[in-house]
């Protein structure tokens, strides 16, 4: 995952951001989500694939009011060992440990108390419009979440989402395929 920060006006278009390392934002995006205010960044990496893609995603995190309101198929964004921020589904929560596993990924992340889940991804921005985003004078928060930069699904209300994750959280085995077929398909496209 990578945090965009908008650098000063007059910058070059293509350098218009500047990411920073998770170590860094991570903590501090957790911080500012749990005092209320809901924080975007860009998807980084494959571990949630296909449905959530590097660098053309965005999500949006919320706050965790109760530990007791999490359940099995929440994307949340947790510290799974000490500086190491991972951002998966919930498979399984039993006796206060929680056992997470990327959808891209075929074997569950280690096992870990329920109190490292930091919060809870509420929002996803399919096909995010990069370019529009550079041209923002702010970060347009609401602007982005009514579709202003791609399609955005509420994962609490998307029946597209729920879907998706019914069907998808079942394929143990064919999952394997679905995934080497998916990757497949994005080099013959690119």
């Amino acid at each position: 995952m990578t945090h965009l920060i908008k650098k000063e006006e007059g910058v070059d278009v293509d350098n218009d951001f500047v990411t920073m390392d998770n170590r860094y934002i991570i903590p501090v995006m957790i911080e500012i989500i749990n005092e209320g205010c809901d924080r975007f960044i860009l998807a980084r990496g494959y571990s949630m694939r296909p449905f959530i893609e590097d660098k053309r995603d965005g999500l949006v995190f919320s706050k965790i009011d109760d530990f007791s309101s999490l359940k099995v198929g929440d994307v949340v964004l947790a510290e799974i060992q000490k500086g190491h921020f991972v951002c998966h589904r919930i498979k399984d929560i039993s006796n206060g440990v929680v056992t997470m596993r990327g959808d891209g990924n075929l074997r569950d992340d280690v096992p870990f108390p329920i109190e490292n889940v930091k919060v809870r991804l509420t929002k996803i921005i399919k096909n995010l419009k990069i370019d529009k985003l550079r041209e923002a004078k702010d970060n347009e928060i609401n602007f982005m979440l009514n579709g202003g930069y791609g399609k955005v699904y509420d994962l609490d209300t998307s029946k597209v989402w729920k879907c998706y994750s019914a069907v998808w959280t079942r394929l143990e085995l064919p999952r394997r395929y679905l995934l080497a077929a998916y990757r497949l398909m994005l080099k013959i496209t690119k």
